[in-house]
């Protein structure tokens, strides 16, 4: 944990992982480094050309983001997955889903409720960090059998569950199944949790 300014914040997972790096950058082939995620390929000239066009733009960006912007992402749940949103009011760009992530407990206001957050215990720390900067209680699981019926009671003192499709530190790289997404989408209406994905 790292404690500064009177926060008992959690430690970043990759931190410990540096060690075990540097020793697998000593293979002649070099280290073929997936814990972060970090773009390794170069950027397509479209998107260097466009962020070089509107580099001349004066001011901050409005927090929802343009109407254009907005209703190009409804166009595209649409199209790829049949999913009608509407732009203005149920589409907010961030910057990154960690910024999501950590400032939902606050947004919820979860502390007031006295409630947590349900969360994975081997994930990114954004999970825990974001319930604790909100002052609301992290309530992790360790695994997604732990997601069941047996444990609503814990899960009804919460208010939010984070989990993503791909679980890489949780669950293995495991992409979760239909029947999964169902199952853990049951628990949720049954608890009145807000699922964060």
């Amino acid at each position: 944990m790292t404690n500064a300014f009177g926060l008992d914040l959690p430690d970043y997972p990759w931190d410990r992982l540096t060690e075990f790096r540097n020793r697998a950058a000593e293979h002649p082939d070099g280290v073929c480094d997936l814990s972060i995620g970090t773009p390794v390929d170069p950027t397509p000239e479209v998107i260097r050309q466009a962020l070089s066009d509107a580099s001349d733009a004066h001011g901050y960006p409005t927090t929802a983001g343009t109407a254009q912007l907005r209703e190009a992402i409804a166009w595209w749940y649409e199209h790829w997955h049949s999913v009608q949103l509407d732009p203005a009011t149920q589409i907010l760009p961030t910057v990154g889903s960690k910024e999501l992530v950590a400032w939902l407990p606050t947004l919820l206001g979860l502390r007031e409720r006295g409630l947590g957050v349900a969360c994975p215990s081997a994930a990114y720390p954004t999970y825990e960090m974001g319930a604790t900067l909100a002052g609301a209680r992290p309530v992790p699981y360790h695994q997604l059998s732990d997601i069941t019926a047996a444990d609503e009671w814990e899960l009804a003192r919460s208010a939010v569950q984070e989990l993503g499709s791909v679980l890489g530190p949780l669950f293995g790289a495991l992409v979760l199944a239909f029947a999964d997404w169902r199952a853990i989408f049951a628990i949720n209406l049954a608890v009145g949790l807000v699922l964060a994905a």
